[in-house]
């Protein structure tokens, strides 16, 4: 190599390292120029062209740098990352393979075969390649970083974690680093330190579109609904097609009976990506609450014409169009040797409810206990600690402690809980009183569980942390209330397991109308077997842990009314089908409203419902659940001895 050749390639290098690509990819050409076969020059021009997003100018030189200098293992490398920036993954998957033949500790090499593995599906294959880089470069902290991608995609959030945190203790200001690690936390159900992973994300990199959209859904789990709101907009600011944000935010609206706001951001994402399935399925979902069958089966149809594999969408539809041609496409799915067991068990669930439909019960039975056994077989439940963590809890909400806290809450009588078991009747009350037009029906809110869970050694370390939590936690939830009605008088929370918080809600809101829904036990546990529920409920995929559970929520209730003093209206399901108008009234007198006919026409009432009820409700009062358990009857006897023996 000449002495000018020399001087100007370490000029070319020198503009390139500080970001002055135009000058260098001039200067690079001129060596070239003087010097056509100089393997270095043609490698950094293709460099150039790939950081300038021209991946396949780069190919063409990383191919000619490999012509002439065919050990060259980093121009292998580079040709493998402009092919697969093409799409071109087996193309690439050689050129990284020959990279690492040249060179075996080429860790770079590894990880990037590793992205192209992770990119095509391969997730056993890459994790193996992170490996292989880490065991070469253990400080190498984009390697740890994407295997804890691999990890936590397997469903290994715990050991995804470990990764995640020891890239961001290599690289403190590894921006995507935090917002992983947040990931992880979010999955393992701790949204408060997932939260403070986004904001040193977000620390690191302000612009990092990505983490403000993550923080946003932390911010949501916590009930932060405003502050989630404010970072899916900076997300959105960041990048404004940035469907993700957009399904999220639309997610959000739904959560907080804003079904306008939600089928907008919907169809926003749709069409930024038209073949954003899940965008699609959750519109159809919207649609389905707000009981636009037609149009929530037309959503569903087309999430699976763009991923014929979405079983999800399978088990939606099976609820609104029941018909022999949907079995049939349902049975295909099934018999797929790649079907995994997730996706096999909505479809299960979706056959299921098939055949009830059909009135063919047996069929129907056995579709509905396969789902139940894949569901079962991916949950941590233990009866037995439920059964415990029950005794505990009357234990520690005695007469005592009542006497003690009488002045810990808010005073209030804005907020109307509706508990029971799930599946008995509660949607159904809570459409009733969201009728009234002093009332408001704001569902299923997660908020009495994250107050629980901010109580040190709950419920034993009631006495010592209840109080620093009522005094900010009635405040908060009042808060938390009007964001779904500035007017109403009345604004019902119709989280069935409140019923295990009933103490809890008397501590902080002691004015509060807390209204139990009652239902027949065997009509209740099948109707709970035969649902599919995305989180909680995890007792009701098995009989027996079923019926144990029913018997504990009992003890349970009987301890609410007599131990602790609790002022609850109960309401029987069976009795509201009977006498509508008779129940109806003194529930409404009950939450202290005056009478409203509207009640009576609950099922006029076009709110969004996002419970398994939504159909349901949507028409007059019906009888045909009562005694549906007899369809069944030869099949629950495991849960009938659980019941009665402690019934």
């Amino acid at each position: 190599m000449s002495s000018n050749v020399s001087h100007l390639l370490q000029t070319a290098v020198e503009h390139h390292q500080s970001g002055r690509l135009r000058e260098a990819e001039a200067i690079y050409r001129s060596v070239l120029g003087e010097d056509p076969d100089n393997p270095n020059a043609l490698y950094l021009l293709g460099v150039v062209a790939l950081q300038t997003g021209r991946p396949e100018a780069a190919k063409k030189q990383f191919e000619r740098t490999i012509a002439v200098s065919p050990d060259y293992a980093e121009a292998f490398n580079m040709c493998g990352d402009a092919c697969s920036a093409l799409g071109q993954y087996d193309a690439a998957i050689g050129h990284y393979r020959h990279a690492i033949e040249i060179q075996p500790q080429f860790a770079g090499a590894h990880n990037n075969l590793g992205n192209v593995y992770m990119t095509l599906g391969r997730l056993d294959d890459a994790a193996a390649e992170y490996r292989r880089a880490i065991s070469i470069a253990p400080e190498f902290a984009m390697s740890h970083n994407n295997l804890g991608l691999v990890l936590k995609a397997l469903g290994r959030p715990e050991e995804a974690l470990v990764h995640f945190q020891r890239a961001v203790s290599i690289a403190p200001g590894y921006a995507e680093a935090y917002s992983n690690t947040g990931n992880a936390l979010r999955d393992l159900g701790r949204p408060q330190d997932a939260l403070d992973q986004y904001q040193r994300a977000i620390a690191a990199n302000p612009d990092f579109a990505e983490a403000h959209n993550n923080l946003g859904t932390a911010l949501k789990d916590l009930g932060r609904y405003g502050d989630a709101v404010d970072h899916y907009g900076k997300a959105l600011e960041l990048n404004p097609d940035f469907a993700m944000a957009l399904n999220n935010l639309g997610l959000l609206y739904d959560e907080t009976g804003r079904p306008e706001g939600a089928i907008a951001s919907y169809e926003r994402a749709i069409a930024i990506d038209p073949d954003f399935a899940d965008a699609r399925n959750n519109l159809g979902n919207m649609l389905f609450q707000l009981g636009q069958r037609d149009d929530a089966a037309e959503q569903y149809r087309r999430t699976i014409a763009i991923r014929p594999t979405f079983a999800e969408a399978y088990r939606h539809l099976a609820n609104l169009r029941p018909d022999t041609e949907l079995a049939a496409e349902i049975e295909e799915q099934i018999g797929r040797p790649e079907t995994d067991d997730t996706e096999r068990m909505h479809y299960y669930y979706a056959l299921a409810n098939i055949c009830h439909t059909r009135e063919q019960y047996d069929m129907a039975f056995n579709h509905y206990a396969a789902a139940n056994r894949i569901r079962r077989a991916t949950l941590d439940y233990d009866a037995d600690d439920h059964a415990r963590y029950v005794d505990q809890l009357i234990e520690a909400y005695s007469p005592s402690l009542r006497d003690q806290a009488r002045e810990w809450g808010s005073k209030s009588e804005l907020p109307v809980f509706i508990v029971g078991m799930p599946r008995s009747g509660t949607t159904l009350v809570e459409q009733i009183v969201a009728s009234h037009p002093r009332a408001h029906g704001a569902g299923e809110l997660p908020l009495m569980a994250s107050f629980e869970q901010a109580i040190p050694g709950y419920p034993d370390g009631l006495r010592q942390g209840g109080r620093v939590v009522a005094a900010d936690a009635s405040h908060r939830y009042l808060e938390a209330l009007r964001v779904y009605s500035d007017t109403a008088i009345r604004i019902t929370d119709k989280a069935p397991s409140n019923f295990l918080r009933v103490g809890l809600i008397r501590l902080l809101l002691p004015n509060a109308r807390i209204v139990h829904c009652r239902r027949n036990a065997l009509d209740t546990c099948v109707s709970l077997y035969f649902n599919y529920f995305v989180s909680g409920n995890e007792y009701s995929y098995d009989l027996e842990e079923l019926g144990r559970y029913y018997n504990d929520y009992l003890r349970l209730m009987a301890h609410w009314r007599d131990a602790f003093a609790a002022d609850i209206f109960e309401i029987d399901y069976e009795d509201l089908v009977g006498d509508q108008e008779t129940t109806c009234r003194k529930l409404i007198d009950y939450l202290g409203l005056d009478w409203d006919p509207a009640c009576l026409d609950f099922h006029r009432n076009r709110r969004a419902v996002r419970t398994a009820s939504s159909m349901q409700v949507r028409e007059p009062i019906y009888d045909r659940s009562v005694q549906r358990w007899r369809h069944y009857e030869k099949q629950l006897a495991p849960l009938v001895s659980v019941l009665e023996a402690e019934g």
